[in-house]
């Protein structure tokens, strides 16, 4: 494994609230948002983009973890209406761009990808929201989420140590 540089902001100056990841050289970033903390999220301008969401919680009644994976034109708005009407969840990872050339059709891949991944390793209930039909994604795009999706499972496991990916 090669060493890599990773850059953790702390949005809002607490280690337990907003973490803002970024490796560098990377076209994908992700933000750790606990639920307590959506409200001040909106000071967050890359949420305002396109990307993916991950919300993280537990479900009572089966005693098991939950991860739901979504796509989103705009990752704020989607985690505030996800705020309103999803109880379970504790916190919420969106996977946001770092760079200007991200797109919904990017966004949708990587959904996937997370959603095979999640799927194939962790002992959780995963639901991905909005399940699009695989269509023929371009190979450049392709190959981009693959070269990034390494990167996207790094920052997955800084911001979030007990999701086993």
């Amino acid at each position: 494994m090669q060493p890599k540089t990773v850059e953790v902001h702390l949005q809002n100056g607490n280690p337990h609230g907003i973490l803002k990841a970024e490796m560098f050289g990377r076209k994908v970033g992700a933000v750790l948002i606990p639920r307590p903390f959506v409200k001040s999220a909106k000071s967050v301008d890359s949420l305002q983009k396109c990307g993916v969401v991950i919300l993280i919680g537990h479900i009572e009644s089966l005693d098991s973890p939950s991860i739901r994976i979504d796509s989103a034109h705009n990752c704020m708005e989607k985690i505030h209406a996800h705020a309103g009407r999803d109880g379970e969840w504790q916190k919420v990872v969106a996977l946001i761009p770092v760079v200007d050339n991200f797109t919904m059709e990017y966004a949708n891949h990587l959904k996937r990808r997370c959603f095979q991944r999640i799927k194939e390793v962790a002992s959780a209930h995963v639901e991905m929201i909005e399940p699009h039909q695989k269509s023929d994604v371009p190979d450049q795009v392709s190959a981009e989420v693959e070269d990034n999706f390494e990167s996207v499972v790094t920052l997955l496991q800084i911001l979030n140590p007990r999701c086993d990916l």
